[in-house]
C-alpha cells in the first residue's frame, strides 16, 4: 500500500463526516436487520421516521446508508445550534437547486 492509499484509509476510518455504509470500502459492524426496518418504512413513502440516538451512535451514517443502499435522493443539510429559521430556509433552497 503506497503513502497516498494509506492516506485515504485513514481519512476515512477517522473522518467526522457520517460513514455511506452502502460502500464496500466502509468498515463497521453490519447492522443488516436496523438497515432493512428503516429501507422499508422509507420505501413506504409515507412514514415520518425519527432516528434518536447519543452523539456518535452512528444515526447520520445509517440514514446515509440506506439511502444510498436504495437509491433514494436526499439533501445533505447539517444543522447548528445557533442557526436561525431564515438561515436554515436559505440553506435548504441554496441545496436543493
Amino acid at each position: 500500500m503506497n503513502t497516498i492509499d494509506l492516506s485515504e484509509r485513514i481519512e476515512q476510518l477517522f473522518s467526522s463526516q457520517p460513514r455511506n455504509g452502502a460502500d464496500a470500502t466502509t468498515l463497521w459492524h453490519k447492522r443488516a436487520k436496523i438497515e432493512k426496518g428503516l429501507s422499508q418504512l422509507l420505501k413506504a413513502r409515507s412514514q415520518n421516521i425519527c432516528i434518536d440516538g447519543p452523539t456518535g451512535s452512528g444515526k447520520s451514517s445509517l440514514a446515509l446508508t440506506v439511502l444510498n443502499k436504495i437509491s433514494q435522493p436526499y439533501i445533505w443539510l447539517p444543522l447548528a445550534n445557533d442557526m436561525q429559521w431564515t438561515d436554515l430556509c436559505e440553506d435548504l433552497a441554496a441545496r436543493a437547486w
